[in-house]
Formats: C-alpha cells, sequence, structure tokens
C-alpha cells in the first residue's frame, strides 16, 4: 500500500509567509470555515472538532489566548516531543495562524519538563521568527501583536487536562475545573481560550495553505487526514510513524510498521493508555477514529502499547492504574479513592492466579466492574472517567 503522508511536504520560509499572507487575506470567518469543513479532529485524545473549537472562541468578545498544549505525560506516547524536535515551525506557525484569526496577542506553549533538548530547539525557532516580524509588533504588517511564551509543566500527568492547565499557570492548585463554562468562554484568567494539541496545531498551516478539500482526500469520511501513531512495548521496530487514517488496519500497523512478522505472538493492543485492547479477534479493524469506537475502544492520543503472547495483562492493567492513581490530582473522592481500591483489588486478584474457583473471581471483577462505571460516571475529569477504560474492556473479555 502507498503511503500518503503530509509531515514531509515541502515547508519552508517562504511558505510561512505565503501561508499568514493567505489568511490575512482570507479573514477570520473563511479561515474558520475553511477549517471546519476540513474535517480536522483534535489529536490531543478528546477528539473534538478543530473549526469548531476555534469558532466558538471568536464567538466571545475580549483578550483571547491561544495555548499549545504539550505537556503529553500519558504512558506510551512520545509523538508531540517528535514533532517539537522536528517540525517546530509548524506548531508555531499554526499558533501564529490562530492568533490573527482570534485577534490573540498571547500564546504559551504548555511544554513537559523533560524536554530540555526541545525547549531549546524552540527558543531558537521563536528567535528566528521574531527577526522574520512572523511574532512580535504588527507581524507581516497585519496590525497584530503577537508573543509566544514557553511555560515548563510541573511535571504532573494531570496538568494536560485543560483546565487543571490553566491553574498552573495562573499559579493557583493544579486541579480539573468544573465544566460548564468552557475554555472558549472562560479559559486562562477566565479569558476565551484556544487551546489546541500539539499534533493538531501542526496540520493547521498545509489545511490552509492547500484548501479543505486536499486534507479530505487524505483518511477516510468522518476521520480525515493522518495521525501520528507511537509504537512501543513488545515489536521488532518502536517509535513515530505517520499514518494515513481508516487506510490501515491494526494489523498491518503491527506489520507494516512494528515489522512484526508473526500476530500470533501477540495478546493484545491497547490504542492508548486510557483505551480499551483490542484482542486479535479485532486486528482487522481499520484504524479510525469512528471504528475504534464502535468496536468498544477509542484511538486516544496514538500511544499504541503492544503486548506479546502470554504477557499477564492483569499485571500491566494494574501497573497502569498505579501510574493513574499516582498521578490523580485527589480532588475528588470517585478518583482518588477509586483508582487506590481498584489498584489494591487488582493486587488481591493476582493471588487467584492458581485457584481455579471461577465463582470468586467473577464476584471480585464485578465489583471493580460497578467501581469502574462509577468512576466513569462521577469523576470531575477525564483521568478518572478514561483510566478504568483498559481494565473494563479485560473484564469484559474475561467473562466470555
Amino acid at each position: 500500500m502507498k503511503e500518503k503522508k503530509i509531515l514531509d511536504l515541502p515547508y519552508n520560509f517562504n511558505f510561512t509567509v505565503s501561508v499568514l499572507k493567505k489568511v490575512l487575506s482570507l479573514g477570520s470567518d473563511k479561515v474558520i470555515e475553511g477549517l471546519t469543513e476540513s474535517g480536522l479532529i483534535g489529536r490531543g485524545g478528546a477528539g473534538f472538532p478543530t473549526g469548531l473549537k476555534w469558532s466558538f472562541v471568536k464567538k466571545f468578545e475580549g483578550e483571547r489566548f491561544i495555548i499549545c498544549n504539550a505537556e503529553e505525560g500519558e504512558p506510551g506516547t512520545f509523538k508531540d516531543r517528535f514533532l517539537l524536535k522536528k517540525y517546530p515551525y509548524k506548531i508555531i506557525d499554526g499558533m501564529i495562524i490562530a492568533s490573527l484569526v482570534l485577534k490573540a496577542h498571547y500564546g504559551f506553549i504548555y511544554l513537559n519538563e523533560k524536554y530540555k533538548e526541545e525547549r531549546k530547539i524552540i527558543e531558537k525557532t521563536l528567535a528566528h521568527y521574531k527577526k522574520k516580524n512572523f511574532i512580535g509588533k504588527n507581524i507581516l504588517s497585519s496590525g497584530n501583536d503577537f508573543e509566544i511564551k514557553i511555560i515548563e509543566s510541573c511535571g504532573r500527568y494531570i496538568t494536560g487536562e485543560e483546565t487543571s492547565l490553566f491553574n498552573y499557570i495562573e499559579g493557583e492548585r493544579p486541579v480539573p475545573r468544573l465544566k460548564p463554562p468552557y475554555p472558549p468562554e472562560k479559559g486562562l484568567w477566565n479569558k476565551p481560550t484556544l487551546i489546541n494539541n500539539v499534533e493538531t496545531f501542526s496540520f493547521i498551516p498545509q489545511i490552509i495553505y492547500h484548501g479543505s478539500k486536499w486534507f479530505k482526500s487524505f483518511g477516510c469520511e468522518g476521520s480525515y487526514g493522518t495521525k501520528l501513531v507511537c509504537l512501543s512495548g513488545d515489536l521488532v521496530k518502536k517509535g513515530v510513524y505517520e499514518v494515513e487514517l481508516g487506510k490501515f488496519t491494526i494489523s498491518e500497523i503491527l506489520k507494516d510498521f512494528g515489522k512484526i512478522k508473526n500476530l500470533k505472538d501477540v495478546e493484545a493492543v491497547l490504542p492508548s493508555a486510557s483505551s480499551g485492547f483490542i484482542f486479535p479477534d479485532k486486528f482487522s479493524l481499520k484504524y479510525d477514529y469512528q471504528t475504534l469506537m464502535k468496536n468498544g475502544t477509542s484511538l486516544g492520543t496514538g500511544g499504541i502499547i503492544v503486548y506479546k503472547k502470554g504477557t499477564n495483562l492483569l499485571q500491566k492493567i494494574k501497573e497502569l492504574m498505579k501510574f493513574f492513581m499516582e498521578e490523580s490530582c485527589g480532588f475528588c473522592v470517585p478518583c482518588r479513592i477509586g483508582t487506590k481500591r481498584i489498584y489494591e483489588k487488582l493486587t488481591y486478584l493476582e493471588s487467584f492466579n492458581e485457584i481455579k474457583n471461577k465463582k470468586i473471581i467473577i464476584e471480585e471483577l464485578n465489583l471493580l466492574e460497578t467501581l469502574c462505571l462509577t468512576m466513569k460516571e462521577s469523576s470531575r475529569c477525564g483521568l478518572g472517567q478514561a483510566c478504568v477504560n483498559p481494565l473494563l474492556s479485560w473484564i469484559k473479555r474475561w467473562k466470555k
């Protein structure tokens, strides 16, 4: 199968000038209309339509802010780091476009504290952009001023949640806020705020330059474009790969990119640390948002973790739950206590490995399932709502 890619298309400072001038020529409404027509879905995990988010921010009057969320703290995900290192100008261009469209004067890159080398690269790129008048005062004689500041994260996964991120920047305790109001109306300092993921911003310049129809020539109905996937775990070739949505099956991704010769050697695949497992009988599924959702899982951040045959998945789930338990902000009871109780129950269940009393195990799994569903319904933010997905999918499989 011939691969179609967006990342490696020709790109230089002349391109930046051309695309920024096109934005000024088209005007805000036309740019947002084009993004909406492109069908670009946010690549941060939540999967919200990008054009719609931009239109919401524009609807609210007053000072607006632009934020690039580069915290990337979820296990198995490292695509944003790759982009920031190899293609920083694409992300910065995306933020500048947003500033021109939304008349925002300040932007922030919320950067994972471990990304020291990437920070230097971004700072160097920003300095170059300043000399070119792509950022700063009256950029490209547009009448719009725009500055970008890097803010280093506190190293907590929870601050990848957008409202927790706002609180951290404001110097408050980094806990998620209740919604509504949503960030487009009241975000940073209670002002209208656009917050997009690194990968999402990287697509914006190409969509503006080439048009929405061009972008929709990639991918499939409802899942347009390409997606960066991070392959890790038990496979031959780990790394970041650009995959056209809906054009590859799970098995093809594992074989073509991960170089796994025999899929019988794979126990299961986790599409993202907060997604449900995909087992071998589903490896023929197409890799796109809709297909995975219809089959009880989600594409998430694209951090695909592969587990070899014979892996104790219960133990792996326990390891993930320990991560989420330690990274919980502790603000709401369902997540603070729920993650701890699940971890304790999983530890207890491990002692049943050699016990054949299926009735007792089913009783324990039923209790776990009830706890997971309670957390999904009542947790304050996505951490508590989604961290139980791997366990729920394993329980469902075990009961069959």
